[in-house]
């Protein structure tokens, strides 16, 4: 009876310091991404919507605490559920991602000056490894140098459920939703023009300002606005009179019996410093 007791003891002063965190992540529930803030602020190479789908909807099916498997299954089925797209649209996403994500790239800041390029793929990924003719299914592989910002977490990173991005059209709204999750503790994103070009995969595209704030900036904070049940504001920063950085705030509306997906519940798990 005595060793029950020391047991129940045990538990008990694990959920008081705050291990109930690692039970209640590993609790069925809705998708999560979780990944490194590394990886998060990371610098993309060009990717499109499905490309960006695709990893997103691989990383939401590991668990944080555990290594990361050689070879994630994505079903075409599991695709249509998840973003509301037909089976077919489903196999028309994998042919386009086998095409191209092998040749994708980002830069993580890592200490190491100017960060370091790494790829999302292991090495000499194929299309055909990736989306084998007629299997039905899509194998993300990723990099050794990936997977460290995608396991073993325990602080640093951003993690939201993955029915949040379902509906967003754009891969801007996507990454702009990704970096205000990991400030939403301070509902308050500073980031210089560089970093943020480089953040959404915009290098190179949209070089003058009054292109990036109509293409890009009003068309997601518009999208994530609707379909995000946030409210958000932002301005820019200038010196001598040239945009240098941009500054976003943000809060949940009061949506009242709205069926808007909502911003992540769960503030404890945001650890929004590097």
């Amino acid at each position: 009876m005595k060793r029950l007791d020391d047991h129940l003891a045990v538990g008990l002063k694990a959920l008081k310091s705050g291990e109930i965190t690692l039970l209640k992540a590993l609790s069925p529930g809705p998708a999560r991404v979780c990944k490194s803030n590394m990886l998060n602020n990371a610098h993309y190479d060009k990717i499109t919507l499905v490309e960006q789908r695709v990893l997103l909807l691989g990383i939401a099916q590991l668990n944080p605490f555990e290594p990361v498997p050689d070879e994630i299954e994505i079903t075409a089925e599991g695709y249509a559920n998840t973003y509301h797209v037909t089976v077919d649209r489903a196999y028309q996403s994998f042919a386009e991602t086998a095409d191209r994500l092998p040749g994708r790239t980002l830069r993580v800041f890592d200490g190491q000056e100017g960060g370091r390029v790494i790829s999302w793929l292991k090495p000499n990924t194929t299309a055909a490894e990736l989306c084998p003719k007629g299997d039905g299914a899509f194998y993300l592989c990723f990099s050794d140098e990936v997977k460290v910002y995608l396991a073993g977490l325990s602080r640093c990173f951003t993690e939201y459920e993955l029915e949040k991005i379902a509906p967003l059209s754009s891969c801007y709204s996507i990454r702009l939703y990704e970096l205000f999750c990991q400030w939403r503790s301070t509902g308050k994103l500073v980031v210089s023009l560089e970093d943020f070009r480089g953040r959404l995969g915009l290098d190179g595209k949209h070089e003058q300002f009054k292109y990036l704030k109509r293409d890009v900036i009003n068309l997601a904070i518009e999208e994530l606005c609707e379909k995000s049940g946030l409210a958000i504001a932002w301005e820019v920063k200038r010196r001598s009179n040239k945009a240098v950085g941009l500054v976003f705030n943000f809060k949940e509306k009061s949506l009242g019996n709205s069926k808007l997906v909502r911003f992540p519940s769960n503030p404890k798990q945001a650890h929004p410093s590097i």
